[in-house]
């Protein structure tokens, strides 16, 4: 059996960077960078199947008849895979706060980020706010970019993460058990409240006032998270003044044998 391995963004810019750093550190270097892809993709993939069983439930509602002249119909799709909706936005939220746990290993191993650092960005921050000549970094705006990162979008999530792992489930009797539908002639519009205030910690104490939807946020969550990721690999490049060369990292096959 033949598994073909196609060249990423990511996997370049780190053979680039491991062509660079010493041998006895290069193990390393592939074991932090893969944790925080392998995680960040993983994140990406319950975000897609959270989008597909959206787009399910959508197809669902089409025999509904809907509103004529203008006028909005709602109504709400309940049914087998609104669990199945809440089993992939939970794993995402799971995966995503899973891959902020590694970027710090992941640029200490580039030696971007002192090795006595805190290894989480929670941590990290934290330092940055109270001792900041104990956070610099090499290239010098990495600190910055993560309390940036972390102030606009890292925290929220975080704490999404940790409200519905720690205090509230996605669906039962403290969470919704069905998606709302706006029917209009234009077709079906689904919407998933998502709550302003995650650290309530509890579903009466939910607000909704900024009319947030689950996967529009969690759209946002992966696209920022994305353009960070992308931006630290810029500077781990910039440290080890490597560059990406396509051409480099052919297609890599793989044979294994199955008994």
């Amino acid at each position: 059996m033949w598994i073909i391995s196609d060249p990423t963004w990511e996997s370049t810019a780190i053979e680039a960077i491991a062509l660079k750093i010493e041998d006895s550190k290069r193990h390393n270097w592939r074991l932090q960078s893969g944790k925080v892809f392998f995680k960040h993709r993983r994140a990406k993939y319950h975000l897609d199947e959270s989008k597909n069983i959206v787009r399910k439930m959508v197809l669902a509602m089409q025999p509904m008849k809907l509103s004529i002249h203008n006028c909005p119909t709602n109504s709400t799709y309940s049914g087998p895979l609104s669990e199945q909706l809440f089993f992939h936005l939970d794993s995402f939220l799971e995966a995503t706060r899973s891959s902020y746990d590694a970027v710090l290993s992941f640029l200490v191993s580039a030696e971007v980020v002192r090795g006595d650092s805190p290894l989480s960005i929670n941590g990290f921050v934290n330092r940055i706010r109270t001792i900041p000549n104990r956070a610099k970094t090499d290239p010098a705006d990495v600190a910055e970019l993560i309390e940036r990162f972390w102030s606009d979008t890292g925290e929220l999530a975080k704490d999404y993460r940790d409200c519905f792992t720690h205090h509230v489930t996605l669906s039962g009797p403290t969470w919704v058990t069905a998606v709302m539908m706006k029917g209009s002639n234009l077709g079906w519009e689904p919407h998933l409240p998502w709550p302003d205030n995650p650290d309530a910690k509890k579903h009466s104490n939910f607000t909704f006032d900024k009319n947030l939807d689950a996967i529009t946020y969690c759209n946002e969550v992966h696209q920022s998270s994305d353009i960070f990721l992308r931006k630290l690999v810029d500077r781990c490049l910039a440290k080890w003044q490597a560059e990406r060369n396509w051409n480099e990292y052919p297609l890599q096959s793989l044979t294994i044998d199955i008994k």
